[in-house]
């Protein structure tokens, strides 16, 4: 089963917090910022699926929360929901300009602010789905560019290094191990290509925070069954 999407709630008003927890708790994983500030900080250490906040805050506006959050990398792909007691175009259209995905106007309909918030989950989704297969196309593209740079000269080196093989004999048992070696690494080197040049069903794993690398073994497996 996959995981939960996350939802921050930055809103000032614990009764409301309360009730969104009731009415989303067990379907989301939650969590929940009663100050701008403290909802700018969660944002972006929790990275949230999406945000629903208010736009008049303590400490720091809703706007200008947003405005952050849009700057910075870390948000391109959650989901903000503005909700505000304030109904006017100006207000209405000052969200949608700096970035918000909906907006609400309080009080709403817990069934309406449901679908709404599902909605943009989905859509969220699809985004990220699509952005893999972008990555997946470049990949391959580059894989293909890769293979053709990189095989011309390994065939050489191959074609040398056999020579030296057939030339040496047993005359110089160290050197010939060493060219018996230089073998088995253009080998290794021309199987990654392959695999690379493969990558249509390429699995990431991380390698460290924040970056991903290709997980060759899975494609090996892929390859052979």
């Amino acid at each position: 089963m996959p995981d939960k999407h996350s939802i921050l709630i930055i809103e000032d008003s614990r009764e409301l917090v309360d009730l969104l927890y009731r009415r989303f708790e067990g379907t989301y994983n939650l969590s929940y910022a009663l100050d701008g500030e403290e909802g700018l900080a969660l944002a972006s250490s929790l990275k949230p699926d999406l945000v629903l906040m208010d736009v008049n805050l303590p400490s720091k506006s809703g706007f200008n929360i947003l405005k952050e959050l849009r700057a910075s990398d870390i948000s391109n792909q959650t989901a903000v929901i503005m909700m505000t007691s304030n109904s006017d175009t100006d207000s209405v259209v000052q969200g949608f300009s700096l970035g918000a995905d909906d907006y609400v106007v309080k009080p709403f309909n817990f069934i309406e602010l449901s679908a709404r918030v599902k909605a943009h989950l989905t859509i969220k989704d699809l985004q990220r789905e699509l952005m893999g297969v972008e990555r997946l196309k470049a990949l391959r593209e580059v894989a293909v560019s890769f293979n053709h740079e990189i095989n011309n000269p390994l065939m050489s080196i191959n074609a040398f290094a056999y020579y030296l093989k057939g030339a040496l004999g047993n005359a110089d048992a160290p050197v010939a191990r060493s060219v018996e070696g230089i073998i088995t690494e253009v080998e290794r080197v021309s199987d990654i290509v392959k695999k690379l040049s493969a990558a249509t069903n390429a699995a990431s794993v991380e390698y460290g925070p924040g970056i991903n690398m290709i997980d060759f073994g899975h494609l090996t497996e892929t390859e052979e069954g």
